[in-house]
Protein backbone atom coordinates (compact mmCIF):
# COMPACT_ATOMS: atom_id res chain seq x y z
CA UNK A 1 0.00 0.00 0.00
CA UNK A 2 1.43 3.38 -0.99
CA UNK A 3 1.88 6.20 1.46
CA UNK A 4 -0.53 9.16 1.23
CA UNK A 5 1.00 12.51 0.27
CA UNK A 6 -0.12 15.64 2.13
CA UNK A 7 0.23 19.02 0.43
CA UNK A 8 -0.06 22.50 1.93
CA UNK A 9 -1.07 25.59 -0.08
CA UNK A 10 1.49 28.37 -0.52
CA UNK A 11 1.26 31.78 1.07
CA UNK A 12 1.10 33.49 -2.34
CA UNK A 13 -2.66 33.79 -1.81
CA UNK A 14 -1.92 36.23 0.98
CA UNK A 15 -0.24 38.72 -1.37
CA UNK A 16 -3.38 40.06 -3.16
CA UNK A 17 -5.21 40.45 0.14
CA UNK A 18 -2.29 42.26 1.75
CA UNK A 19 -1.84 44.48 -1.31
CA UNK A 20 -5.53 45.41 -1.39
CA UNK A 21 -5.67 46.15 2.31
CA UNK A 22 -2.41 48.08 2.13
CA UNK A 23 -3.75 50.24 -0.70
CA UNK A 24 -6.97 50.86 1.22
CA UNK A 25 -4.97 51.85 4.29
CA UNK A 26 -2.74 54.22 2.31
CA UNK A 27 -5.71 56.08 0.87
CA UNK A 28 -7.99 56.17 3.90
CA UNK A 29 -6.08 55.06 6.98
CA UNK A 30 -3.31 57.66 6.85
CA UNK A 31 -5.87 60.45 6.60
CA UNK A 32 -7.66 59.11 9.64
CA UNK A 33 -4.39 58.80 11.58
CA UNK A 34 -3.83 62.54 11.09
CA UNK A 35 -7.44 63.71 11.53
CA UNK A 36 -8.68 61.21 14.09
CA UNK A 37 -5.95 58.95 15.53
CA UNK A 38 -8.40 56.58 17.24
CA UNK A 39 -10.24 55.93 13.96
CA UNK A 40 -6.92 55.39 12.15
CA UNK A 41 -5.80 52.89 14.78
CA UNK A 42 -9.15 51.15 14.39
CA UNK A 43 -8.44 50.73 10.64
CA UNK A 44 -4.98 49.32 11.40
CA UNK A 45 -6.49 46.90 13.92
CA UNK A 46 -9.18 45.69 11.48
CA UNK A 47 -6.60 45.18 8.71
CA UNK A 48 -4.37 43.20 11.09
CA UNK A 49 -7.30 40.95 12.08
CA UNK A 50 -8.22 40.29 8.43
CA UNK A 51 -4.63 39.41 7.50
CA UNK A 52 -4.38 37.13 10.55
CA UNK A 53 -7.52 35.19 9.53
CA UNK A 54 -6.31 34.88 5.93
CA UNK A 55 -2.98 33.55 7.23
CA UNK A 56 -4.78 31.06 9.49
CA UNK A 57 -7.05 29.84 6.70
CA UNK A 58 -4.00 29.13 4.52
CA UNK A 59 -2.09 27.53 7.40
CA UNK A 60 -4.98 25.22 8.36
CA UNK A 61 -5.71 23.96 4.83
CA UNK A 62 -4.23 20.68 3.62
CA UNK A 63 -4.70 18.41 0.62
CA UNK A 64 -4.09 14.67 0.80
CA UNK A 65 -3.87 12.33 -2.18
CA UNK A 66 -5.46 9.03 -1.19
CA UNK A 67 -6.09 5.88 -3.16
CA UNK A 68 -9.81 6.68 -3.53
CA UNK A 69 -9.65 10.46 -4.08
CA UNK A 70 -8.46 13.89 -3.03
CA UNK A 71 -9.09 14.61 0.67
CA UNK A 72 -9.26 18.32 1.62
CA UNK A 73 -9.20 19.59 5.21
CA UNK A 74 -9.83 23.29 5.88
CA UNK A 75 -11.41 25.67 8.34
CA UNK A 76 -10.55 27.97 11.21
CA UNK A 77 -13.49 27.61 13.57
CA UNK A 78 -15.66 25.00 11.84
CA UNK A 79 -13.47 22.25 10.42
CA UNK A 80 -14.57 21.02 7.01
CA UNK A 81 -13.41 17.78 5.41
CA UNK A 82 -14.15 16.97 1.78
CA UNK A 83 -13.39 13.83 -0.22
CA UNK A 84 -13.37 14.34 -3.99
CA UNK A 85 -13.48 10.96 -5.67
CA UNK A 86 -11.19 10.53 -8.66
CA UNK A 87 -14.16 9.34 -10.73
CA UNK A 88 -15.90 12.71 -10.17
CA UNK A 89 -12.92 14.90 -11.10
CA UNK A 90 -13.17 15.97 -14.75
CA UNK A 91 -10.37 18.49 -15.18
CA UNK A 92 -7.19 19.44 -13.33
CA UNK A 93 -4.40 21.97 -13.71
CA UNK A 94 -0.94 21.61 -12.23
CA UNK A 95 1.35 24.55 -11.62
Amino acid sequence: MSENKIYKPSYLGLIPTAAGLGTFFLFFGLQFLIIAPITGLFFVFIIAIILFFVYLSIKLTSYELRSDGLFIKRGIIAKKQILLLYTKIQDGTEY
